[in-house]
């Protein structure tokens, strides 16, 4: 099996990689309590053209 880190400079580069991922993961966390708290706050026609839009952006980003 061919090594996956060859070089100093791999090394930084999956080590930078994974920090940015972590850190991006931590946002859409936070992002996601942050829209719960304002889908609580929502009436009811509120919340399903915000669910439809959140579908949306789900499929888009796929």
């Amino acid at each position: 099996m061919k090594k996956l880190t060859q070089s100093k400079e791999d090394k930084i580069a999956l080590i930078e990689l994974a920090a940015f991922l972590n850190q991006s993961r931590d946002l859409l966390v936070d992002l996601s309590s942050l829209l719960q708290d304002v889908l609580c706050e929502l009436d009811s026609d509120e919340k399903l053209r915000a669910e439809n839009l959140s579908s949306e952006l789900v499929k888009k980003l796929r």
